[in-house]
C-alpha cells in the first residue's frame, strides 16, 4: 500500500455543554485535529489525533502534533510502499522519538486502510460486538444541575457513570451519588492528578462502597501514592497519565492487584502499542478500561474498534455522540442502546460515514501533502 496524499485538518466543533475538571472549566468548542489519508489505489480514510489545544493533560498539543505530522512523520511515509501497519510504525519510530499522539493518528488510519472491506474491529481481533458505555460528568458545583445531569444519563440508559472529582468536594459528591444513583449502576471517579500525597486522609470522606474505580488521583509521576491508596480503599485505582508505554506495565502493577489501567490507543501511539499494553496486562492479571478523549465520532469509532478486544474488562468511557456534541461529524451519530451499551461498528473500515459538508463548515485550518 502506498499513501499518495494526506490532508491535515483542524476543526472547531461546538460542545453541547462545558465539561469542567479539577484543572478548571472546559471550552465551548472542541478543537480537533483530523487526518485524511488517500492511497495510490484511490482508497481514503479519516482518522483523529487525540491531542488537546494545551499541555495540561499531556505534553503533546494539537499544534505540536500538526507540526510533527507535517514536517517529520508524513513526509517519511508518503510514496513509500508499505507492507504492513507495523512497517509504517517502524519508519516513524526510526526517525521521530515521542510524539505518540501524532503517530497514533497515522497508525490507526493506516490500520483502517489495511482492514479494507473487513471491519476494523475484526482486523484487530475483537471478540465482542458491544461495549459498556460510560457517562462522564465534569465538575458541577451546583447540586441541582448535577442531579439533573445524572438523571438525564439514567433516562438515556447509561449504567456506568464517571465523575470528575476535585479536592474538597468529596463529601458533597459522595452524598449526591448515594442519593441519586441506583445500586445497579457502576460508579467511578477521576481526579486527573489533582491530589497530593498528604491529601489521602481527605479521601476517607468518599463512600467507597459505591465506587468501583478511582482514576489517576495523584500526579502521573507519583506511583508510590497510588500504591499506598490502593491498599487502603476497595476501589480499583486506574492509572491513566502514568501509563506512557507498554514496558511500564510490569512496574506499574508490581505487588498490587488493585491497580488497573486506562488504555487510550490514540495517546499511546496507536493500536500496536495499545495492544502490547493490553497483552502485558493480561499476562499480569491487570484489569483494563477503554479510556476516552472526548473525541468526535471519528475518533470514537476508532476507540470502539479496540474496545471489543479480550482484556478490556472494566467497560469504557465512550458515550453516544450527543453526550458532548449537539451535532457530530458523522452522518449517523453513535447511539447508546437501551441497556447502556455501544455497538461496535461491523462495517468495512471504521464502520461510520463522515458528514463531509459539515466537516468543511467546521474547518479552521488545513494543509495538504503529496508524495514526491
Amino acid at each position: 500500500m502506498i499513501i499518495s496524499k494526506a490532508k491535515i485538518i483542524q476543526i472547531q466543533i461546538p460542545y453541547q455543554s462545558v465539561l469542567s475538571t479539577s484543572r478548571g472549566p472546559g471550552s465551548l468548542f472542541k478543537h480537533a485535529l483530523l487526518l485524511y489519508l488517500t492511497t495510490s489505489e484511490g482508497r481514503s480514510i479519516y482518522s483523529e489525533c487525540v491531542a488537546f489545544p494545551d499541555p495540561l493533560y499531556w505534553p503533546e498539543t494539537i499544534q505540536m502534533a500538526h507540526y510533527s505530522l507535517s514536517k517529520w512523520l508524513l513526509p517519511r511515509l508518503l510514496g513509500v510502499s508499505l507492507d504492513s501497519v507495523s512497517h509504517a510504525s517502524s519508519i516513524m519510530d526510526a526517525h521521530v522519538r515521542g510524539h505518540e499522539m501524532a503517530k497514533g493518528c497515522i497508525e490507526m488510519g493506516v490500520s483502517a486502510l489495511w482492514a479494507a472491506d473487513q471491519s476494523l474491529a475484526q482486523f484487530l481481533g475483537s471478540t465482542q460486538s458491544q461495549v459498556e458505555a460510560g457517562y462522564v460528568i465534569g465538575h458541577i458545583p451546583d447540586d441541582q444541575e448535577l442531579v439533573s445531569t445524572i438523571q438525564l444519563g439514567l433516562s438515556q440508559g447509561y449504567c456506568s457513570f464517571k465523575f470528575k472529582l476535585c479536592p474538597g468536594d468529596e463529601d458533597r459528591l459522595s452524598r449526591l451519588i448515594t442519593e441519586t444513583i441506583p445500586e445497579y449502576v457502576r460508579v467511578s471517579l477521576d481526579a486527573n492528578g489533582a491530589y497530593q500525597p498528604n491529601d489521602i486522609g481527605d479521601l476517607s470522606q468518599v463512600n467507597w462502597d459505591r465506587i468501583s474505580q478511582f482514576e489517576q488521583p495523584f500526579s502521573w509521576q507519583d506511583l508510590s501514592s497510588h500504591q499506598v491508596l490502593a491498599r487502603q480503599i476497595p476501589a480499583t485505582i486506574l492509572l491513566d497519565e502514568s501509563l506512557r508505554a507498554w514496558q511500564q506495565v510490569p512496574l506499574l502493577s508490581t505487588g498490587n492487584p488493585l491497580l488497573g489501567l486506562s488504555i487510550k490507543p490514540g495517546r499511546l501511539g496507536g493500536y500496536g502499542p495499545a495492544k502490547m499494553v493490553l497483552d502485558q496486562a493480561k499476562k499480569l492479571g491487570v484489569s483494563c478500561r477503554l479510556g476516552g478523549m472526548m473525541e468526535t465520532g471519528i475518533g470514537r469509532a476508532y476507540a470502539l474498534a479496540f474496545s471489543g478486544l479480550d482484556g478490556i474488562d472494566l467497560g469504557s468511557d465512550l458515550s453516544a455522540s450527543d453526550r458532548y456534541f449537539e451535532r457530530d461529524v458523522l452522518q449517523d451519530p453513535i447511539q447508546v442502546t437501551d441497556d447502556g451499551y455501544l455497538n461496535i461498528p461491523d462495517q468495512g473500515g471504521i464502520g461510520v460515514k463522515v458528514d463531509e459538508d459539515y466537516l468543511a463548515f467546521l474547518e479552521v485550518e488545513s494543509e495538504e501533502l503529496y508524495a514526491e
